[in-house]
C-alpha cells in the first residue's frame, strides 16, 4: 500500500481524538510536537448509500418513478428524445423545465442521476419485437434501418448535445452522462438487427466532438472501449462482467485504463443466454451464490467500476441476499475509511495549531467530483458553531492508497471557553451541506464523523463522544435544490395534457404488462387522446409527473380536475394527486365508478372540485410502507403528481380513452 503526505498551510481547527485507543501508529512519525495526541478509528463493517456509487437502478423511457432502494444514490435514467425535443426550434429551457419536473425532489432523497436520451427502445432484444421510438417530429424516420445513416440525423443530434450540455453540465442532480442516442437503447448497436451493426466512424466524430466542447464539469461514458477511441470518455459496459462480451468487453475496457479519471458503470445482462453460466439467470441467483457473486466482485475490482444496474432488482428482504448484496455495495465505487488522527487536547484562543488524518481508499474506484473536506467543531448537541473547508483533493484518493492530511488553523479569538467535538465530513458543493461519509464507526447522522475533542482555554469537561450511529439508516442527507425546483405557488389553472403534455409534466407508463399510447386517434378535442388498452391488473396505474407546485389556493377557490374520458366496458378507478412532504408521498384522491364514466363508447366530461378530494393516506419512501392518515389534514402544498389508478378485480381486462386533462375552474 502506498503512502502519501499532503500538507496545507490553511487555517483548521484541532481536537482531541477520543473514538477509539490511543495508538503510537503511522501519525507519530508526522511533523508534531510534544503534547499532541495520536489514536486509531476503526472501518466501519457497514455497507451504506453514499454519492454516485453502489446499485444503480434505472428508470425505462416515459416511467420514472424511481422507486425506493436500499442503496440508493444514484439512478440510470432513460429519457425518450422527444420529450426533451421534438423540433430544432425547441429550446434548452423546455429540456431544464422537462428535467425540473421529472427529477423533482431527489435532492431530498440525495440522489443524483445519470441520463441516457435515447431514440429507439426495442421491448426486447429478440428480432422483430415492437420498438418503441422517440423520434423527433422534424428528422425523417422511414421504417428500415437506413434512417440511422443520414447526415440530416447527425447534425442533428449534434445540435442537440450543444443544448444537452448547457442544460445538464451544470446541474448538481446529474453525476454523469451517457453518450446513447444513437442505436437500440442507445448502445450505438442495432442487435438484434442487422447483425448488430455498430454506430459508424461519422456518428463517433461528430457526436465525441459534441460531447467534448459541450460537458466540462460532468464524467461522460460511452457504450464500447473500440469506439470513440480519439475521446478520453468512461464506459457504460452493458454486458457487465460476461466474457463473451463483443467489442472488446471489460478486458478492452481495462487496456484503455481511463479509471483514474473517468467513470466506469454498466448493468448485467441477464436477458442474454451467455450470462446464465456466469452469474445466473436473476439477480436473485447471483446473490444466492457465492461464487457468482465473487465474479461480479472481481469485475468491480479489475474495471474499477463504481455502480452497476439491472442486478440491483434483488430481493431485499432475503438475508443470504442481503449480505452478498452488501458485499457488493461496499466493492463499488471508493470508500474511503481514516485510519488515524492527530490532535492537541487543549488550545488558547488566537493559538495556531495542527490537526492530521490519514484516509485510505479501500473501494475499487476513485471520487471523480472535487468535493469540498470540511472541518467542523460542535457543541454538545452535536450542532456545528464553527466550520472551515481544508485543501483536501479527494478525487486524488486512489483505491488502495493510504493519505495523510495535515492542516493548521488559529483558534478564533471570539470562540467562547468551552469544550467541543471537532467533526470532518465531505461536502457536495451543492448547498455545501455533509453529503458524501466515511466508511468509521465514528458517525453522527447528518453525515459528520467524530474526531476528537477539545478544550478552549481548559481541559475539556468530558472525554467521551456517546454513542454513536449507524450510517446505513440516516436519510437525513440531501443537496441543495436546482434552480426553479422549489414549490411553485399556483393561482391560475393550466394544462396537463392536450395533444402533448403542459407544463414540462410527462407520462409514467403502466406497470403490469398494459399498453399506452399518447398518440391516439381520433380525439376528443384537437388531434391526440391518450389510449391506455389491455388493462387486466388491478392497481395498475398511470402516472404524470407535474412541476411541483402549491395547490393551495387552487383547492380554497373553486378550481377543479377536468377530464374528457371513454370507456366500451365498466371502468373503476382512482385519480391521486401525490403531495410530497419528508418523505411521505400523502395522496389526496377520489374514486371514479359507472356514475361519472358510463360504458356508452361516448366521449364525457368529467369535473372534480379539488376541494371534494379526501387523503387517503401516505407512502414512506424511504421504509417502504404505508401509512394511514390518522386525522392528518388533507395537503396541497407541494403536489408533483398526478396518477390514475384501476381498481377493476384482477383479470377484468379493459381499456379507457383519456384527453383534455387540465386544472380550471
Amino acid at each position: 500500500m502506498k503512502n502519501k503526505i499532503i500538507i496545507f498551510t490553511m487555517a483548521l481547527f484541532i481536537v482531541s481524538v477520543l473514538s477509539a485507543q490511543n495508538s503510537s501508529g503511522n501519525l507519530t512519525t508526522w511533523p508534531f510536537p510534544d503534547g499532541y495526541k495520536t489514536v486509531e478509528l476503526k472501518e466501519t463493517p457497514e455497507a451504506f448509500p453514499n454519492p454516485m456509487k453502489g446499485f444503480r437502478p434505472q428508470s425505462v423511457p416515459n416511467y420514472h418513478d424511481l422507486k425506493h432502494h436500499e442503496y440508493e444514490s444514484v439512478y440510470k435514467y432513460y429519457i425518450g428524445y422527444n420529450v426533451l425535443e421534438k423540433t430544432s426550434k425547441d429550446s434548452v429551457e423546455k429540456i431544464i423545465d422537462w428535467c425540473n419536473t421529472a427529477w423533482g425532489g431527489i435532492e431530498k432523497r440525495n440522489i443524483k442521476i445519470i441520463p441516457r436520451v435515447v431514440l429507439s427502445f426495442p421491448t426486447s432484444n429478440q428480432p422483430g419485437v415492437p420498438k418503441m421510438d422517440y423520434w423527433p417530429d422534424d428528422i425523417p424516420n422511414p421504417s428500415g434501418l437506413s434512417r440511422w445513416d443520414t447526415k440530416e440525423l447527425m447534425d442533428r443530434l449534434a445540435q442537440f448535445i450543444a443544448k444537452l450540455g448547457k442544460a445538464w453540465d451544470n446541474d448538481p442532480r446529474v453525476a454523469a452522462v451517457e453518450v446513447g442516442l444513437w442505436g437500440n437503447w442507445g448502445e450505438h448497436h442495432l442487435f438484434p438487427d442487422a447483425n448488430g451493426r455498430r454506430i459508424p466512424a461519422s456518428f463517433q466524430k461528430a457526436l465525441g466532438d459534441a460531447f467534448a466542447s459541450s460537458f466540462h464539469n460532468k464524467k461522460v461514458m460511452v457504450r464500447y472501449p473500440d469506439s470513440f477511441t480519439a475521446y478520453r470518455f468512461g464506459y457504460y459496459w452493458d454486458a457487465f462482467a460476461s466474457i463473451y462480451e463483443d467489442g472488446g468487453g471489460g478486458p478492452a475496457i481495462i487496456r484503455r485504463d481511463v479509471w483514474k479519471d473517468q467513470m466506469i458503470s454498466g448493468e448485467i445482462a441477464y436477458d442474454v443466454e451467455y450470462t446464465k453460466a456466469e452469474m445466473g439467470s436473476t439477480p436473485n441467483e447471483t446473490l444466492m451464490n457465492d461464487k457468482y457473486t465473487d465474479h461480479v466482485i472481481s469485475w468491480i475490482n479489475r474495471l474499477h467500476a463504481s455502480s452497476v444496474g439491472w442486478i440491483d432488482e434483488y430481493n431485499g428482504s432475503d438475508p443470504k441476499l442481503k449480505a452478498n448484496a452488501a458485499r457488493i455495495q461496499k466493492a463499488l465505487g471508493y470508500r474511503f475509511v481514516i485510519r488515524s488522527a492527530a490532535y492537541k487536547q487543549k488550545a488558547a484562543n488566537g493559538e495556531e495549531i495542527k490537526i492530521g488524518f490519514e484516509v485510505s481508499n479501500v473501494g475499487s474506484a476513485p471520487f471523480y467530483y472535487d468535493w469540498p473536506v470540511e472541518i467542523s467543531l460542535l457543541n454538545q448537541n452535536r450542532n456545528p458553531v464553527y466550520k472551515k473547508k481544508i485543501n483536501a483533493d479527494i478525487r486524488t484518493w486512489l483505491p488502495g492508497e493510504t493519505y495523510k492530511i495535515i492542516d493548521s488553523i488559529t483558534i478564533p479569538n471570539d470562540l467562547k471557553n468551552d469544550t467541543y467535538i471537532i467533526a470532518v465530513s465531505i461536502l457536495d458543493p451543492a448547498g455545501n451541506q455533509p453529503s458524501l461519509r466515511f466508511a468509521n464507526i465514528n458517525y453522527y447522522n447528518g453525515g459528520r464523523t467524530p474526531l476528537g475533542i477539545i478544550g478552549v482555554n481548559k481541559e475539556p469537561k468530558y472525554n467521551n463522544f456517546n454513542k454513536f450511529d449507524k450510517l446505513y439508516p440516516d436519510n437525513s442527507l440531501g443537496y441543495e435544490q436546482a434552480p426553479g425546483q422549489s414549490s411553485e405557488p399556483l393561482r391560475e389553472g393550466f394544462t396537463i395534457y392536450d395533444d402533448d403534455l403542459g407544463r414540462g409534466s410527462f407520462i409514467g407508463a403502466p406497470l403490469q404488462g398494459s399498453s399506452i399510447n399518447f398518440n391516439y386517434t381520433p380525439a376528443a378535442e384537437g388531434k391526440y387522446a391518450i389510449h391506455w388498452g389491455n388493462i387486466n391488473r388491478k392497481y395498475d396505474n398511470m402516472r404524470i409527473r407535474l412541476k411541483p407546485s402549491d395547490f393551495t389556493y387552487l383547492a380554497k377557490n373553486g378550481f377543479v380536475l377536468e377530464f374528457k374520458a371513454k370507456a366500451e366496458k365498466q371502468v373503476l378507478f382512482q385519480i391521486k394527486f401525490f403531495n410530497f412532504q419528508d418523505n411521505f408521498d400523502w395522496q389526496n384522491g377520489y374514486e371514479i365508478t359507472q356514475k361519472e364514466l358510463p360504458p356508452d363508447r361516448k366521449w364525457h366530461t368529467i369535473r372534480i372540485p379539488l376541494r371534494d378530494m379526501q387523503l387517503w393516506g401516505g407512502w414512506d419512501t424511504v421504509n417502504n410502507k404505508w401509512l394511514e392518515p390518522k386525522g392528518r389534514a388533507i395537503s396541497w402544498t407541494n403536489i408533483n403528481l398526478i396518477d390514475f389508478t384501476m381498481t377493476n378485480k384482477d383479470g377484468y381486462v379493459c381499456e379507457i380513452y383519456l384527453d383534455e386533462i387540465k386544472i380550471t375552474k
